[in-house]
């Protein structure tokens, strides 16, 4: 997804223009939603005082450098590559109205590399192009995770129109899943009384 940069990375968030800042934007991948409840200091035990929140707790991945893959085809026509910070995420905590919105990330595999991660050939450039990543060592393949910014999926609409909500689908979703785990219950009750009376 795209976040706007907590503070102090970005000086006043809550003002935020995506139309004039959008370079300024953090990719992130989120790894929790949640809300709490805070009591500022010296506050009233009746809960009077206190403040419900709603936060994402998320892992920052960063841009890596052009300069590296100059010959690739999605390079050479604009598109980002961002990697994720190994063997040392890089995690923030912050208000959940900062997510902008999803961001279309599809691993890339460069320089013959056979999995979506940093080449070993690339790790003489880790101080200057991805300083926070790591390339794969000899014989595994525990790089940092490098991905493309697919922005044709953002350019261009759905080839077909949206038939049901995002919440109205993610309810079906929950509903089927539900079925399922009920009906494959009912068939591992079934199969034990069989297996009782045989």
């Amino acid at each position: 997804m795209l976040v706007i940069p907590p503070f102090p990375y970005h000086t006043s968030p809550d003002s935020f223009d995506p139309k004039k800042e959008w370079e300024d934007a953090w990719f992130a991948c989120p790894e929790l939603f949640f809300k709490c409840t805070v009591r500022p200091i010296g506050g009233s035990d009746t809960g009077s005082e206190d403040i419900d929140l709603e936060l994402m707790f998320y892992r920052q991945f960063l841009k890596f450098s052009r300069s590296l893959t100059p010959g690739h085809p999605l390079q050479r026509a604009g598109m980002e590559m961002v990697y994720d910070a190994f063997p040392v995420p890089l995690l923030y905590v912050d208000y959940i109205d900062r997510a902008l919105c999803r961001a279309p990330l599809m691993p890339v595999f460069i320089g013959g590399n056979e999995t979506p991660t940093i080449p070993q050939s690339f790790a003489k450039h880790q101080r200057r192009c991805f300083p926070h990543g790591q390339a794969d060592k000899s014989k595994q393949k525990r790089g940092s995770r490098i991905f493309e910014v697919n922005q044709f999926i953002w350019n261009y609409p759905r080839p077909r129109p949206r038939i049901s909500t995002v919440e109205e689908a993610e309810q079906k979703r929950q509903q089927n899943l539900t079925a399922r785990n009920q009906k494959a219950g009912l068939s591992r009750r079934k199969n034990k009384e069989i297996a009782e009376r045989a």
